[in-house]
């Protein structure tokens, strides 16, 4: 029976249409599932959905040092208006201040024998914004030495600078802590010799950093008053968020815009994903759409027929099944060609990111073909629908209205 609706329902009629609408929603649906992969694989190399809580970006921000920001003493620093807006913006997850020394420090290195003098600044960050807390940086009153954290970059620049230039040895970062360190802080008439050891180095933030307990504890003594923090470190889960930037830049504020340009880049490659995503979905609606018109088209110019077969006994039930089983065949086929299609792209993709040196997890993410599986199963529904409403729109015996 249903060989015999197929042969009066589509004899004579285009399929050019429908083949446009294949074509249409093959490629869309490509474009939207490639897309979809590039986006888990550059989510999985920067770590975005593994632990956000641990694996956060941390900005680094201070005044613009000029005139009109200076304050009555001379300095450039945050007040609690400022810090409370910063942590009350949405992309904040949390804010730090960063303590400077208020006294004179002055410490006395022996490199293997070979020692030199030097004047220091300190700096402090509340322990939640270190990429590394030493076992030794609980520091109290009477230990027998102050833990110093450095810049990794300050140890490149000895080494590959300093050294060179005065002919000291090379200090790899097992023996940073063989260094000799006689550290001298000063102020209010009082002074003190204390011993200080490099415990760990930093990625994170480029200067020399003490305890928190320490510069408390030196400040009060030999130090002045409490005064502005001159630096901020907060906490954010996307540095590539433009309001960072735009936030920065509208308070006249300051910050490291090297550190930055990843975020920028990778900003710019989930926008020109977004772009393709989106021409591939609108390609997915446009092929839609041509399916839809494309069967009310046969559907309305089958109309004679069709009553006819209602009149000799068919069910609408059985018409609508009829073009139900050309889309599902139409679909099928799309389905399997996107398959082969994305498969083959995401390997030569992973290959010639593999050549730049990227590792990328292997193989197909499941939210690709569980993507697929959606679009397709959404676009037989929309199309069965619109089959139903058409089929049932043409005039014929109310016998047959209960069959659908």
């Amino acid at each position: 029976m249903k060989a015999i609706i197929d042969r009066v329902v589509w004899k004579g009629k285009s399929t050019w249409e429908l083949s446009l609408g294949g074509i249409g929603f093959l490629l869309g649906l490509f474009l939207f599932l490639f897309c979809v992969q590039v986006y888990f694989d550059i989510d999985t190399v920067t770590n975005r959905r593994l632990g956000l809580e641990k694996q956060l970006d941390y900005v680094i921000i201070s005044k613009q040092v000029d005139l009109a920001g200076l304050s009555a003493s001379g300095e450039v620093g945050f007040d609690n208006g400022e810090i409370a807006g910063l942590e009350d913006q949405d992309f904040t997850v949390s804010v730090g201040e960063i303590g400077t020394n208020r006294f004179a420090a002055r410490a006395e290195l022996s490199v293997f024998g070979r020692g030199f003098v030097t004047e220091l600044f300190f700096e402090a960050v509340p322990d939640d914004f270190l990429d590394i807390v030493p076992d030794e940086w609980d520091w109290e009153e009477g230990d027998p030495f102050v833990p110093v954290m450095i810049s990794r970059d300050f140890l490149a620049l000895y080494n590959f600078g300093y050294s060179q230039a005065r002919g000291f040895p090379l200090v790899s970062e097992d023996m940073l802590k063989l260094v000799q360190i006689k550290l001298e802080i000063a102020g209010n008439n009082r002074y003190k010799l204390l011993n200080a050891q490099i415990t760990a180095l930093s990625d994170r933030i480029a200067s020399i950093l003490v305890p928190s307990r320490f510069m408390a504890w030196a400040n009060g003594i030999y130090g002045t008053p409490d005064t502005l923090p001159a630096r901020l470190i907060f906490s954010v889960r996307d540095r590539s968020n433009p309001e960072i930037l735009r936030y920065i830049e509208s308070h006249n504020y300051q910050t490291s815009r090297d550190k930055l340009r990843l975020s920028d880049a990778g900003f710019t490659i989930t926008i020109v994903l977004s772009i393709i995503a989106f021409i591939g979905l609108l390609l997915i609606s446009l092929s839609f759409i041509i399916f839809l018109t494309t069967f009310r088209l046969v559907v309305s110019r089958s109309s004679p027929e069709i009553r006819l077969l209602v009149d000799l006994g068919h069910t609408r039930k059985a018409l609508v099944g009829s073009f139900m089983k050309i889309l599902c065949l139409v679909f099928l086929v799309i389905f399997l060609a996107d398959g082969i299609l994305v498969v083959s792209a995401i390997g030569v993709y992973h290959t010639i990111v593999a050549h730049a040196g990227i590792s990328l997890p292997g193989g197909v993410h499941p939210f690709v073909p569980a993507a697929g599986i959606f679009l397709v199963l959404l676009a037989l529904a929309g199309n069965y629908l619109s089959l139903r409403l058409g089929i049932a729109g043409l005039s014929a015996p109310r016998r047959d209205a209960a069959s659908l």
